[in-house]
């Protein structure tokens, strides 16, 4: 990730962890094109989301946060405006700071708070809201815009359109959100909406005709009692802010009320507003939007996922039934690669982290386009097509490093696609399938490899566990298959991060992928930085096996040992290794004490592993030394062997 990336992703980060909700935003390309689709007919350039839902993907959850800049790295930032949270947006071009001057005239210098130069010569200043929806502007202040709920702001260090860059005046590092001046938020009561009233005008019309109209004398105490209830639903997470706006409210009547008065209706306002009246705080509030959100939001999918049913489902003839199923002349079945992958099955590799995932996709790769055994040992079918696999993981020089390194013979029958940092590929949109199955069926592709799931399925999955989602990830690959004429697949995942029982690893994250896989393939790796692979499936069982790896051509090959079989075979050469350096050190017969000292494994394997170097004729026992003492010495085979490993 370059540094204009990293600071982008850092920023974000930042924002988020002060408590504003951050989503991509469209950024700059050369020549003054946006990276939508629009590019240089885009009009509004680097300012709009690029996630499927738009400001409302905005989250505070940091693993999705990476993820994004992942797959975007140069993507600006955006802001989604919260309840709390007012912004205005001063814009030069329409006269902006003009309105501006004036604004600060009327309304006095603002208290210090977040303030941003736009890039494009504007301003942002950030509030705490006082209350209430605001509308887009101030009327008789062009050029000021009002964000609010609803709305979203870019932040720094995107990239404006100018080509400059969006920079804090000053930042959350050097000032928290101030309130607006009182003045200020009188000017923004004429231009606010909330819930509607029953005459129809919002709370926000009320507030307004409150500070436009003095209260007689008899009716003091009931106006300032009106005010009070606005400013504690406004500010019901602020007992100061409440009680400086109240008391300000206070003084302009005339004549005041008494203090004792003023301090029973702060009082009393202050706890039916926000002790006794549930769901009456802002914060209360704010959760009661989001949840609407999110429940809009769920019975939209349900609504889609019927519709999608509707389209798909196939139902058999009338008056089908098993009889006429076993009638059927019986098809052989048949592997792609013998006893790992049944011919037209999908294939699930799972990996451990940093085991070799992707080195063994490539030797995949190389067994399919060359029609060679796969590992060296299982056959593979040959294929009547081209292998595609797309990448969403590694960089396009280091896979095509790692590419050349393994030698494949034939090279021109995989289509590489490389989408690392391409955004978003959703594979399970109408309109992203089907062209996508057009480039499939032109490119006669029989076999897809998309490496890994995690990045492949952005933009669906609503967390790593969302079974819902991987049904539809799974099935959307499925049907690609089906409709361009792909015969198998093999998608990549990594195990979980937690501690998992020895050959029991399984996918992380939605159980789905297990279910809809024909063959998982388990690739692990343990603390002598030796390989495994275990299979199972339909037709598929295959105990963990040991590989080797050959580091300049990046090629696994099947040991012909089982896991335990080449676990003590590398525990006998730990012992013979120990062996032979305590001979090179002046003993010429070391004892066995001395060998386990010399041993880097935990103490309760190290009589196993003299004993299977003893079994392998590695080294030779002696239990009745000098002074009775057990010694071992290496044999020829062994120092030949040792020799061997050394080389």
């Amino acid at each position: 990730m370059s540094r204009d990336s990293s600071e982008l992703l850092d920023a974000a980060l930042a924002l988020a962890a002060q408590g504003q909700r951050v989503f991509p935003a469209h950024a700059m390309k050369s020549k003054g094109a946006c990276t939508c689709r629009r590019g240089a007919r885009c009009t509004n350039k680097a300012k709009h989301p690029r996630t499927e839902n738009g400001f409302h993907d905005a989250t505070l959850d940091e693993d999705q946060i990476r993820a994004w800049w992942e797959s975007w790295p140069r993507a600006n930032v955006g802001i989604a405006c919260a309840a709390e949270l007012l912004v205005l947006d001063v814009d030069p071009r329409n006269g902006g700071m003009d309105s501006l001057d004036r604004l600060l005239r009327e309304c006095g210098p603002f208290p210090k708070t977040w303030q941003v130069g736009s890039g494009g010569g504007g301003q942002h200043f950030y509030f705490v809201n006082p209350g209430g929806r605001p509308r887009k502007n101030i009327p008789g202040f062009e050029g000021i815009d009002l964000k609010g709920e609803g709305g979203y702001v870019i932040a720094p260090p995107s990239l404006h359109a100018s080509g400059e860059r969006y920079e804090w005046i000053v930042s959350p590092d050097e000032a928290g959100l101030a309130e607006p001046p009182a003045a200020l938020v009188d000017l923004l009561s004429r231009g606010v909406v909330g819930e509607p009233s029953s005459n129809g005008e919002g709370e926000m019309g009320n507030l307004s005709r409150l500070l436009a109209d003095p209260a007689s004398e008899g009716n003091r105490n009931e106006q300032l009692a009106q005010y009070a209830g606005h400013m504690a639903g406004a500010f019901g997470y602020d007992r100061s802010a409440y009680e400086t706006l109240v008391r300000e409210f206070a003084d302009k009547q005339g004549p005041p009320l008494p203090d004792d008065e003023v301090e029973a209706t702060l009082d009393s306002i202050w706890r039916t507003e926000n002790e006794n009246t549930r769901g009456s705080s802002s914060h209360d509030r704010l959760v009661e939007k989001e949840a609407r959100k999110l429940r809009v939001r769920e019975d939209a999918r349900r609504l889609v996922r019927a519709e999608e049913a509707g389209e798909h489902v196939a139902l058999p003839d009338r008056g089908w039934s098993l009889a006429d199923e076993l009638a059927l002349p019986e098809e052989a079945i048949t592997h792609r690669i013998e006893g790992l992958q049944p011919s037209g099955g999908n294939v699930l590799l799972v990996a451990s982290l940093k085991s070799g995932k992707t080195v063994l996709t490539l030797n995949l790769l190389r067994a399919l386009a060359d029609n060679v055994p796969f590992l060296g040992k299982f056959n593979v079918a040959p294929i009547e097509g081209r292998i595609a696999v797309f990448n969403y993981e590694l960089t396009r020089p280091m896979w095509n490093r790692w590419a050349r390194q393994i030698e494949i013979a034939n090279p021109d029958r995989i289509a590489v696609v490389h989408l690392r940092g391409s955004g978003i590929t959703p594979i399970w949109e109408p309109a992203y399938r089907d062209v996508l199955v057009e480039w499939m069926k032109t490119e006669n592709i029989a076999y897809w490899i998309l490496d890994p799931a995690a990045v492949a399925w952005l933009g669906l999955m609503e967390s790593e566990g969302d079974n819902i989602g991987a049904a539809k990830f799974t099935g959307a690959i499925d049907e690609v298959k089906k409709l361009a004429g792909v015969s198998e697949a093999c998608l990549t995942h990594h195990t979980g991060r937690a501690e998992q029982r020895e050959d029991e690893e399984r996918a992380r994250g939605a159980t789905r992928l297990e279910d809809w896989m024909d063959a998982g393939w388990y690739l692990t790796k343990d603390s002598s930085e030796q390989r495994y692979l275990r299979a199972k499936g339909r037709d598929v069982e295959l105990e963990a096996i040991a590989l080797s790896y050959e580091e300049e051509t990046r090629r696994y090959g099947v040991t012909g040992q089982t896991k335990e079989e080449a676990r003590v075979s590398g525990r006998a050469g730990v012992a013979l290794a120990a062996v032979i350096e305590l001979e090179r050190e002046g003993f010429k017969a070391p004892s066995t004490t001395r060998v386990k000292e010399k041993m880097k494994m935990s103490g309760s394997v190290k009589d196993k592993a003299i004993q299977a170097a003893a079994d392998a004729l590695l080294i030779k026992r002696n239990d009745n030394g000098p002074g009775k003492a057990k010694t071992c010495q290496s044999t020829q085979l062994g120092q030949l062997q040792h020799q061997k490993a050394s080389a």
